[in-house]
């Protein structure tokens, strides 16, 4: 099937622009995810660390310090408790109701090690997509339990729902503007392309007269200027093989002229003696003359052998000082015969 040059660019150029959306947005939709959990993450170990900073001289689960941080952190949709070395939670801000700790023993002993527990997200163990930092509480070097701190993601994925919708809109409106510019300079290359090929069509028609404007401003116009070198070399051998053409032709004629001379002399001659026109003390005479014609149409056939030769430059010419007054007497006897025959003085 035959697909036009221009819908070929068309679809080059946006099936690659689309393609490096899909890509740059994927890579970009995936950093900004990546940014938001891990900001979520070092918001809640801020707050973690500043709540058992302020707990650090009190009494675990005093309330008057822990409501400023539950109202807080409770417009922040962001949920804690405290824990002891026991794995029991001490308290929550809602009522001091006590929650189960939900940690695993990999975790619980990294936190024994004195490591921070993070969790970007998880939605297995909180029944929602949320983000989980567990922080150690150590008081003179002796593990004490610490605080956990939980908030949910769904305000993230909101937010990278609509920043992905924005990118949507964005891509389209971009590949619309991206359509329409490929398709005036597709269509501007295809015009120049379409002229080569106009021009091509006169060559090939023997129309050698073709000059193709162009500014050499890429390879499509170094092709133009190689394509007006041809054409121009073109029609200078077009030229030459005219000019050579008519040499031909009129060597042609030029050798038809003195082959028949030759050949009517000796004609004439033959007729003569087959007729016994010729009186006998004139038939060795005769003979000779015979004799030379037939030399002479041996050379303008060697001569015409030669031609080819001499075009294609494979044969020298040599200069030769030749007895003109033979050559005189030659062509003397020669008229005298065809004058004698037609009775001319």
């Amino acid at each position: 099937m035959k697909i036009k040059y221009l819908y070929q660019l068309l679809a080059s150029h946006i099936s690659i622009l689309v393609l490096a959306f899909l890509i740059s947005g994927a890579v970009f939709s995936h950093f900004v995810k990546d940014f938001a959990y891990q900001n979520k993450v070092s918001e809640l170990t801020s707050y973690g660390y500043r709540i058992m900073g302020e707990m650090e001289q009190r009494p675990p689960g005093d309330q008057p310090i822990m409501k400023p941080f539950a109202e807080i952190l409770k417009s922040r949709q962001i949920s804690f408790f405290l824990f002891n070395e026991k794995k029991e939670a001490l308290m929550t801000p809602d009522h001091l109701r006590p929650r189960k700790l939900l940690l695993k023993d990999e975790e619980w002993k990294e936190l024994k090690e004195g490591k921070p527990i993070v969790i970007k997200t998880d939605l297995q163990r909180f029944n929602q997509e949320v983000s989980v930092v567990a922080l150690p509480n150590f008081v003179n070097n002796e593990f004490k339990g610490g605080i956990m701190l939980t908030a949910p993601i769904s305000g993230t994925e909101e937010m990278i729902s609509q920043m992905n919708q924005f990118m949507l809109y964005t891509a389209a409106g971009v590949i619309m503007l991206a359509f329409l510019l490929s398709w005036l300079t597709s269509k501007f290359h295809v015009g120049r392309i379409q002229k080569l090929r106009d021009a091509t069509k006169k060559v090939a028609a023997g129309d050698y007269n073709i000059h193709i404007e162009n500014r050499n401003m890429d390879e499509i116009g170094d092709l133009g200027a190689d394509f007006n070198v041809m054409a121009q070399k073109l029609k200078s051998s077009s030229e030459e093989i005219d000019r050579l053409e008519k040499r031909r032709r009129q060597f042609i004629t030029d050798v038809s002229h003195e082959l028949k001379t030759p050949l009517t002399t000796i004609s004439g001659l033959v007729e003569g003696l087959n007729s016994q026109t010729i009186p006998e003390n004139q038939q060795e005479k005769c003979l000779k003359l015979i004799t030379e014609e037939t030399k002479r149409l041996i050379r303008l056939v060697n001569e015409n052998l030669d031609y080819e030769k001499i075009r294609s430059n494979q044969i020298s010419l040599n200069k030769l000082h030749y007895p003109l007054i033979e050559v005189f007497e030659i062509i003397k006897e020669q008229l005298a015969i065809q004058a004698e025959e037609k009775t001319i003085n």
